[in-house]
């Protein structure tokens, strides 16, 4: 009876504990779920400052070019009248002078006029060029505090998880994604991503998925693809994919590399697909390979194109004939077109002709449309 006392003692003891430890851990989450609301509300009263100041420079640019405008026409008008005056002082140098006096007079108005017009209508172009740099500068200014903003809330996001196990993180992602939706939550995806040791990112990303959030386990993964320098990259892949051969580590890897293939600056993909190969992961550099050919942006896969090499970018315009989407094929010919790449067009043109023929069609028709 006493051992039963002292188990039941014990166990009431644990369970004050729980409550203790349940109660602090929930006033944690709720100070953490303020903080990044009020990072939140200051991030969109932010991004509308600085929507209206782009707007105010747009307007400035429109009433300049429109000031510009009326200039040239009152240039125009002055330098017309000034030749009507240089007739007029001709003829009447010619003895046509009781004639063309009143035309002289009526002449010698008009152009003092214009020029008036014309110098007033320079006063104001300067004075709105002056005004267009100030808005520049405050734009570029602000912009740059708002960075800056933006830099130190992803510090203060990391030193916040950081203090946390992966599992505790795990948890409150989860809260924030259920509580408050995507865009709390992909705040601190990226702070999570970018800001923490790349072994405590993999064991959050496995804690998600284990708990049954296997896409908010992925977007974290994702985020490591865009958030981090190369070699943290390469070591992020090696931890989770190297020696595991799970289904979890597999899809992580995958959207690790499909990020990094999708929204990656296009000076790091070479570079970075010619690392995963020197390493011996031809696979994932293949992956990255086709997620660029098949889904890549036009704009930013045509400047890829320019940045590889003779070899790559002759694999990069055959994937592209074979396997992008149809739809996407025209607004990339128009970005290569733009950018010089004449040869390459007609490259995948003639590979899209004999691999695709009904597509072919359908891609000459937009492309004719669009040339004119």
């Amino acid at each position: 009876m006493e051992g039963l006392q002292v188990r039941e003692n014990r166990i009431a003891q644990l369970e004050t504990r729980q409550i203790e430890l349940t109660t602090r851990w929930e006033s944690e989450i709720r100070e953490r779920d303020n903080r990044s609301s009020e990072l939140t509300l200051a991030q969109n009263s932010q991004a509308e400052e600085l929507e209206r100041l782009k707007l105010e420079v747009e307007q400035l640019r429109s009433e300049l070019e429109e000031a510009k405008e009326a200039s040239e026409q009152a240039e125009e008008r002055c330098q017309d009248l000034e030749r009507q005056l240089s007739d007029a002082e001709e003829r009447a140098q010619s003895g046509q002078e009781a004639r063309d006096a009143s035309a002289l007079e009526e002449a010698q108005r008009d152009a003092a006029e214009a020029r008036t017009i014309a110098d007033e209508l320079r006063r104001r172009i300067g004075q709105m060029e002056a005004q267009r740099e100030t808005g520049r500068v405050i734009v570029s200014e602000r912009m740059q505090s708002l960075a800056n903003e933006a830099r130190q809330r992803r510090v203060d996001f990391a030193e916040s998880f950081m203090q946390q196990t992966p599992d505790e993180n795990a948890l409150q992602l989860i809260k924030l994604q259920v509580s408050q939706g995507d865009g709390a939550a992909h705040n601190s995806l990226k702070a999570i991503a970018g800001g923490l040791p790349v072994d405590r990112v993999r064991l959050t990303c496995l804690s998600l998925w284990e708990k049954g959030y296997i896409e908010l386990g992925e977007r974290l993964a994702g985020h490591v693809g865009t958030e981090r320098d190369l070699d943290s990259l390469l070591e992020f892949l090696n931890l989770v994919g190297a020696r595991d051969v799970s289904r979890s580590a597999s899809r992580l890897v995958r959207r690790t590399l499909n990020h990094f293939a999708w929204f990656r600056d296009s000076a790091d993909i070479p570079q970075f697909m010619r690392t995963l190969r020197d390493n011996g992961w031809e696979s994932w550099a293949l992956q990255i390979h086709d997620e660029c050919a098949i889904r890549r942006d036009p704009n930013t896969l045509a400047e890829l194109l320019t940045r590889l090499g003779e070899q790559e970018a002759s694999e990069m315009l055959i994937s592209i004939s074979d396997s992008r989407p149809t739809e996407t094929v025209p607004p990339l010919l128009g970005q290569m077109k733009s950018l010089g790449l004449n040869t390459e067009v007609q490259e995948i043109m003639a590979a899209l002709e004999m691999s695709r023929p009904a597509d072919f069609k359908t891609v000459r028709s937009a492309w004719n449309l669009s040339i004119g």
